[in-house]
């Protein structure tokens, strides 16, 4: 009997630790985008992806570092809405407010957050000034059990001067809204310990990993809001998915302040790519997919499930929109935005779809010069025929045209004010 009793009291112990162990080697993977701008077409795939992983068992999330949904005419028609509701149909956990999150306004973009979005905006220094305090929570933690994964959502301040300064002010001209550097004239140092901040909270609360979720860019952006300004500045972050600078970076390794390596990873813009981070116990491996090779044919049922409801979704905004469709007609050559490397060449030079869009806005305005902001020519025209969408994607923005007098020597300046970095 006392033989017996052994052995079961053995295999109960055993049949006790099997569900610790098995959390333990459970992998989560989180799967990440940035800088959409409004490419839908390829959400389906990233509904795909996920569903597949969550039939293998592993714990899911998806996240967004900002800039999502604006960029094309789905986007503008529909003031963003559209995106928002296929990101709640892939199931996305989290996102940050980038820049262009503002364009349609503050009262649109905070309807579409807090009662469009069934994930939740994140970012520890977008403040409504008056009280001092963040507008979204700062950072979200996700428990597996094991271990606690936080997201610390970081905004560029350079928000306000890449969106419309005039929306984050209030009827009397101003500023309500803004973040801990920008306006005010404060230090980048407030924006670092802002962020230091959120993260010791995080941990405090019993955060094992924190993965910063930052709209701040290392090229083309400004010397101290940079990610990589970010993590030299403080510690605690053990990821950084970033955005805002459109860059392709798979798991690029650099220091914070205690010489600690911190990973940074960005999946580049239009759905080119999406990333995927796999926790598997102590190794963290990064994952930079196209969506082109990605061969749903192959999935699970449950898999093929969830990219069918996105494409129905997708393709049920498009039928919305299927005038846009219509040739307009035709272009002999390519009209280029971009150089080989996929950097924006309209920023920093002449190109003829810069030149093209300058003549349009001279031939319908009748002005003897027109002046174009190389930021705001957001597409290029492919040769042979084009169709009315192809041109309200290169001017997505719907900015506003207007004409004025200057003298001769104000536009000498204008010019010389624009290409001062060239």
């Amino acid at each position: 009997m006392k033989k017996m009793l052994s052995i079961i009291i053995a295999v109960l112990m055993i049949v006790s630790v099997v569900p610790t162990a098995f959390a333990a080697e459970t992998e989560t993977v989180i799967i990440y985008t940035n800088d959409v701008h409004c490419a839908i077409d390829d959400y389906p795939v990233i509904a795909a992806y996920k569903a597949e992983l969550v039939a293998q068992g592993k714990n899911v999330l998806v996240v967004d570092a900002g800039d999502a949904i604006q960029g094309e005419i789905i986007g503008a028609i529909t003031q963003g809405e559209a995106v928002v509701d296929i990101m709640n149909e892939i199931g996305y956990d989290y996102a940050i407010p980038g820049n262009h999150e503002f364009d349609y306004g503050m009262e649109v973009f905070l309807d579409l957050a807090k009662n469009k979005a069934e994930y939740e905006y994140i970012s520890s220094n977008f403040h409504y000034l008056p009280n001092a305090k963040p507008v979204f929570a700062p950072y979200a933690i996700e428990d597996f059990g094991d271990y606690q994964v936080a997201f610390v959502g970081i905004s560029t301040p350079e928000t306000i001067t890449k969106s419309t300064p005039d929306y984050f002010k209030d009827e009397n001209g101003n500023f309500i809204y803004g973040f801990p550097v920008y306006p005010g004239g404060m230090t980048n140092e407030i924006l670092y310990e802002n962020v230091q901040e959120s993260v010791d909270d995080a941990v405090s609360e019993g955060a094992d990993i924190v993965v910063a979720l930052g709209h701040m860019g290392i090229t083309e952006t400004t010397e101290g809001w940079k990610s990589i300004d970010v993590i030299a500045n403080t510690n605690g972050i053990d990821y950084f998915i970033d955005a805002h600078s459109e860059e392709v970076i798979e798991n690029d390794v650099y220091q914070n302040k205690d010489n600690e390596d911190v990973v940074i990873t960005s999946t580049g813009t239009k759905l080119a790519y999406f990333g995927v981070m796999t926790i598997s116990g102590s190794n963290v491996e990064f994952e930079l997919i196209n969506p082109d090779d990605v061969e749903i044919e192959t999935m699970s049922e449950s898999a093929k499930t969830a990219y069918g409801n996105v494409k129905a979704k997708v393709d049920g905004y498009y039928e919305e929109i299927e005038y846009l469709f219509d040739v307009i007609g035709t272009s002999e050559v390519e009209l280029h935005t971009r150089d080989e490397d996929f950097s924006w060449a309209v920023r920093e030079r002449e190109t003829n779809a810069g030149d093209f869009v300058a003549d349009a806005y001279r031939a319908v305005t009748g002005a003897d010069i027109a002046i174009v902001n190389g930021g705001g020519v957001r597409a290029e025209i492919e040769a042979g025929t084009v169709i009315r969408q192809s041109l309200l994607n290169v001017n997505s923005f719907n900015n506003d045209m207007c004409v004025i007098e200057i003298t001769g020597q104000q536009l000498i300046d204008v010019l010389e004010h624009g290409a001062r970095e060239c």
